[in-house]
C-alpha cells in the first residue's frame, strides 16, 4: 500500500463516476489516470507485501460499521413501509389488510433482528478474541447484513409503487447503495470465512520420495470442490511457525520438459534444493494451474500467439482468459493439515502473497526466488515484471 499525493505529477482525475446512475461528486469514486509516476520508497506503508494486512486492520471494524448502517437502513424502510400500507389503498382497502404484506412485515422484523444479533455477536468477538479469530463471524455479518437490507428496502419500494423508484422518497437511493456493499460479500467471506467448508480437502496417502536434493515425504491431497489431486513434498517437521515453503503451479513443459519458455523447472528445483539444504519445509504442487489456471491446450495456442508477438498476458487474455486464474485455497488449506502456523514464502509474486494471506495464512517473510533469464524466457519475465508485478531484477 503506497501514498500517492494528489499533487504528484502523472497523477490526473479523469471523472467521478455515478454508482446506479447517482453522482456523489466531488467525494465518491474517481477514474485515475496513472502515467509514470513516481514517489519515494518511503511512501510504502509498513513495507513490502503488507498491503492486505493493512487492509484487514482496517476493514474489520469497517465492516462492522457499514452492517450496523445496512441494518439501520432496514428499520428506517420497515417504518417507511408500514406507514405506507396504512394510508394506501388497492381494490377499494388498505394494502395493510392484505396478507401478503403482514407476511412481509413479519419476516422484515425477523430478518432484521436477526442480522442485529449476529452484528453483535461479530462485535463482542472482535472485542474478545481480535480481528483475526473473529474473521469468520465478520465475514457472515458481512453477507446478512446487506441481503437483508436490499430485501425490506425493495418490499419497501413495492409498497410504495412508483413514488418509491422516484426522488419522492429516498428509497431507491437506498437500496442503490445496500446493493453497492453486497459486490464484494462473496469474495471477502472466501477470504475471512471457514474455507474449509468451501475447498472440501480430503488428505490422501503418503510416501518416501528420494529425490538428488534429499530424502522428501510426498502426500496426496484431494479437492472434491474441484475434482483436483495436489501434492505435498515435505522434508522435516513442518508444524510449527516459519516454514520454508514454496507454492508451486504445475507446469508440465517446464517441471517435465524443461521447456525455456518459462523460470518454472528451475524454480521448482531451487525450492526443494533449499528446503532440503535447511533440512525442515515443504513444496505445496498445486495442479490444475498449467498456464496460471487456463490448461495445457490453451497453453499451446498462448505460445502460438506469443511467437507472434503477443507477450504472456496478451496471449491469456487474446484467449477468453484472465491474465491470471488460479486459485489458492487447496494451498491454504494443506498448509493447515500440516500444522504450518506461518511461513518463509518462496514467490517473486507478490499476488500469491495477498491469496495466502488471505486465506487466513500467516506469512513472516517473503523469500525472493529469482532464476537467471535466458534468450528464450527474458521477455516473459519481463512481462511478469512490468504487467504482473512480479519482484524480479530490470
Amino acid at each position: 500500500m503506497v501514498l500517492v499525493p494528489r499533487d504528484t505529477p502523472g497523477v490526473t482525475v479523469l471523472r467521478p463516476l455515478s454508482v446506479f446512475g447517482y453522482d456523489d461528486a466531488p467525494h465518491g469514486h474517481m477514474e485515475v489516470l496513472l502515467e509514470n509516476v513516481r514517489v519515494p520508497v518511503e511512501n510504502i506503508l509498513l513495507g513490502e507485501g503488507r498491503g492486505f494486512e493493512i487492509a484487514q486492520g482496517r476493514l474489520g471494524p469497517g465492516r462492522i460499521h457499514h452492517c450496523m448502517r445496512s441494518i439501520g437502513a432496514a428499520e428506517r424502510a420497515l417504518e417507511r413501509m408500514v406507514d405506507r400500507l396504512s394510508t394506501r389503498v388497492a381494490f377499494g382497502k388498505p394494502l395493510s389488510e392484505q396478507s401478503i404484506w403482514h407476511e412481509r412485515i413479519a419476516d422484515s422484523r425477523c430478518m432484521i433482528d436477526q442480522a442485529r444479533m449476529l452484528t453483535m455477536h461479530a462485535a463482542h468477538r472482535m472485542d474478545t478474541v481480535g480481528n483475526k479469530g473473529a474473521r469468520q463471524e465478520i465475514a457472515m455479518i458481512k453477507v446478512v447484513a446487506p441481503n437483508v437490507s436490499c430485501q425490506v428496502v425493495d418490499w419497501a419500494i413495492q409498497a410504495h409503487g412508483a413514488a418509491g423508484v422516484s426522488q419522492d422518497t429516498w428509497l431507491a437511493e437506498m437500496y442503490a447503495h445496500q446493493r453497492t456493499v453486497r459486490l464484494g460479500r462473496t469474495a471477502r467471506f472466501r477470504a475471512s470465512g471457514d474455507n474449509r467448508r468451501m475447498t472440501d480437502i480430503d488428505k490422501g496417502t503418503s510416501a518416501r520420495l528420494p529425490t538428488p536434493h534429499g530424502e522428501f515425504t510426498m502426500t496426496a491431497y484431494f479437492d472434491r470442490s474441484t475434482g483436483i489431486e495436489h501434492l505435498a513434498l515435505h522434508c522435516g517437521d513442518v508444524a510449527g511457525e516459519a516454514v520454508l515453503v514454496r507454492v508451486h503451479s504445475e507446469c508440465l513443459t517446464g517441471d517435465i520438459f524443461g521447456s525455456l519458455r518459462c523460470d518454472c523447472g528451475p524454480q521448482l528445483q531451487l525450492a526443494l534444493a533449499r528446503i532440503a539444504a535447511l533440512g525442515r519445509g515443504l513444496v505445496i504442487y498445486m495442479r490444475g494451474h498449467e498456464g496460471r489456471g487456463i490448461g495445457i491446450e490453451q497453453k499451446l495456442r498462448a505460445y502460438n500467439l506469443q511467437d507472434q508477438g503477443m507477450d504472456t498476458v496478451e496471449a491469456n487474455l487474446a484467449l477468453g482468459h484472465p491474465a491470471d486464474s488460479r486459485r489458492f485455497e487447496a494451498a491454504a488449506q494443506i498448509l493447515q493439515d500440516l500444522g504450518v502456523r506461518s511461513v518463509c514464502l518462496m514467490s517473486n509474486n507478490p499476488l500469491k502473497v495477498l491469496a495466502l494471506q488471505a486465506q487466513g495464512i500467516a506469512i513472516v517473510q517473503r523469500e525472493p526466488h529469482e532464476i537467471d533469464a535466458n534468450p528464450e524466457n527474458a521477455a516473459y519475465l519481463g512481462t511478469k515484471r512490468d504487467k504482473l508485478g512480479h519482484f524480479l531484477r530490470g
